[in-house]
């Protein structure tokens, strides 16, 4: 669902708890002058509205700024590997004190010289030396 719609099912609500006719009036963080510095998405009525999301899972954002910094970008750099590849890491693998540029260096090692010999499916991996992953899936290129 997108930001605006969000925020006009919001405005849809307050319009049947008491605010009859209330309407988004202007969206000040697209207005020209603005471009993006304003803190509040629209302005309906009395109300600065301002659309912000919730994690869903304790310190989501945190975990995902760290699961980023170990494998962002990884897919755009090894496109060339003739598999599709998925390796799944558990939701907590990545942790502070773990030292991530190793782990990156060691998953892109062990991504070029041995995921490539996985059969198609499912594959365990278990204990593989300095990454904190236990399951990859290949499938064919098509």
């Amino acid at each position: 669902m997108k930001e605006e719609d969000v925020i006009n099912a919001f405005v849809g609500y307050l319009r049947k708890c008491g605010f009859p006719g209330l309407k988004v009036d202007r969206w000040p963080d697209k207005e020209q002058e603005n471009q993006g510095t304003l803190e509040i998405d629209a302005i309906a009525g009395p109300f600065a509205i301002e659309h912000t999301s919730i994690d869903t899972l304790q310190n989501q954002r945190r975990d995902s700024d760290w699961f980023f910094k170990v494998v962002g970008g990884i897919k755009e750099e090894l496109s060339w590997i003739p598999i599709r590849l998925t390796i799944t890491l558990e939701y907590d693998a990545v942790q502070t004190g773990q030292d991530w540029a190793n782990i990156r260096t060691k998953l892109m090692t062990w991504i070029k010289n041995e995921s490539i010999d996985l059969p198609n499916g499912r594959s365990i991996l278990r204990d593989v030396q300095g990454i904190p992953f236990n399951r990859t899936e290949t499938l064919p290129v098509v």
